[in-house]
């Protein structure tokens, strides 16, 4: 069996997959206000676990992960000062099982309302949605291994990074 995890979390610095996901909030009487949560908060990573049966690896078989993952943004400014807020995911970095790597372009995700919209991660660094602040949005995504590529059975980790900005 194989067992893919993709971590779903906000990282301020670094790449690592033990650090915590995160709530920012950034404000004060100087600045707008912007906020992102990615995945339950709290003391761990959000992970998306896939398992493979032996009979179905590279067959095409679409495998949903284990779990939804929230994805929750805020942006807020005064209307006279209106800014492009970004929301992306960075996908770069493959998921690995020591020296072998499975790049993220072989997983996409379905939104549940559509607000944050449904794609496929595209091995780099996307925009995923923009807006005009002074708006909440949040979506639940469901995470799916396209399975189409040969990989040998072992736990392949890998990170995206969603970043929300508001130049």
């Amino acid at each position: 069996m194989n067992r893919l995890n993709l971590f779903a979390g906000l990282l301020v610095s670094g790449l690592t997959p033990t650090l915590n996901a995160q709530v920012i909030n950034l404000k004060n009487s100087a600045v707008p206000e912007i906020s992102i949560r990615v995945g339950g908060g709290g003391k761990a990573i959000s992970t998306v676990v896939f398992d493979i049966p032996a009979t179905n690896v590279a067959d095409g078989t679409p495998i949903p992960g284990g779990k939804k993952i929230r994805i929750d943004v805020q942006a807020r400014a005064t209307p006279s000062n209106s800014r492009l807020v970004s929301l992306q995911a960075d996908s770069s970095q493959p998921l690995t099982n020591g020296s072998i790597v499975l790049p993220f372009t072989e997983f996409y995700w379905t939104a549940k309302k559509g607000d944050i919209p449904s794609g496929v991660f595209n091995g780099g660094t996307q925009v995923l949605l923009e807006f005009f602040n002074s708006r909440r949005i949040f979506d639940m995504h469901d995470y799916v291994y396209a399975n189409t590529l040969p990989v040998a059975v072992g736990t392949y980790n890998g990170q995206v990074v969603y970043t929300l900005t508001m130049p």
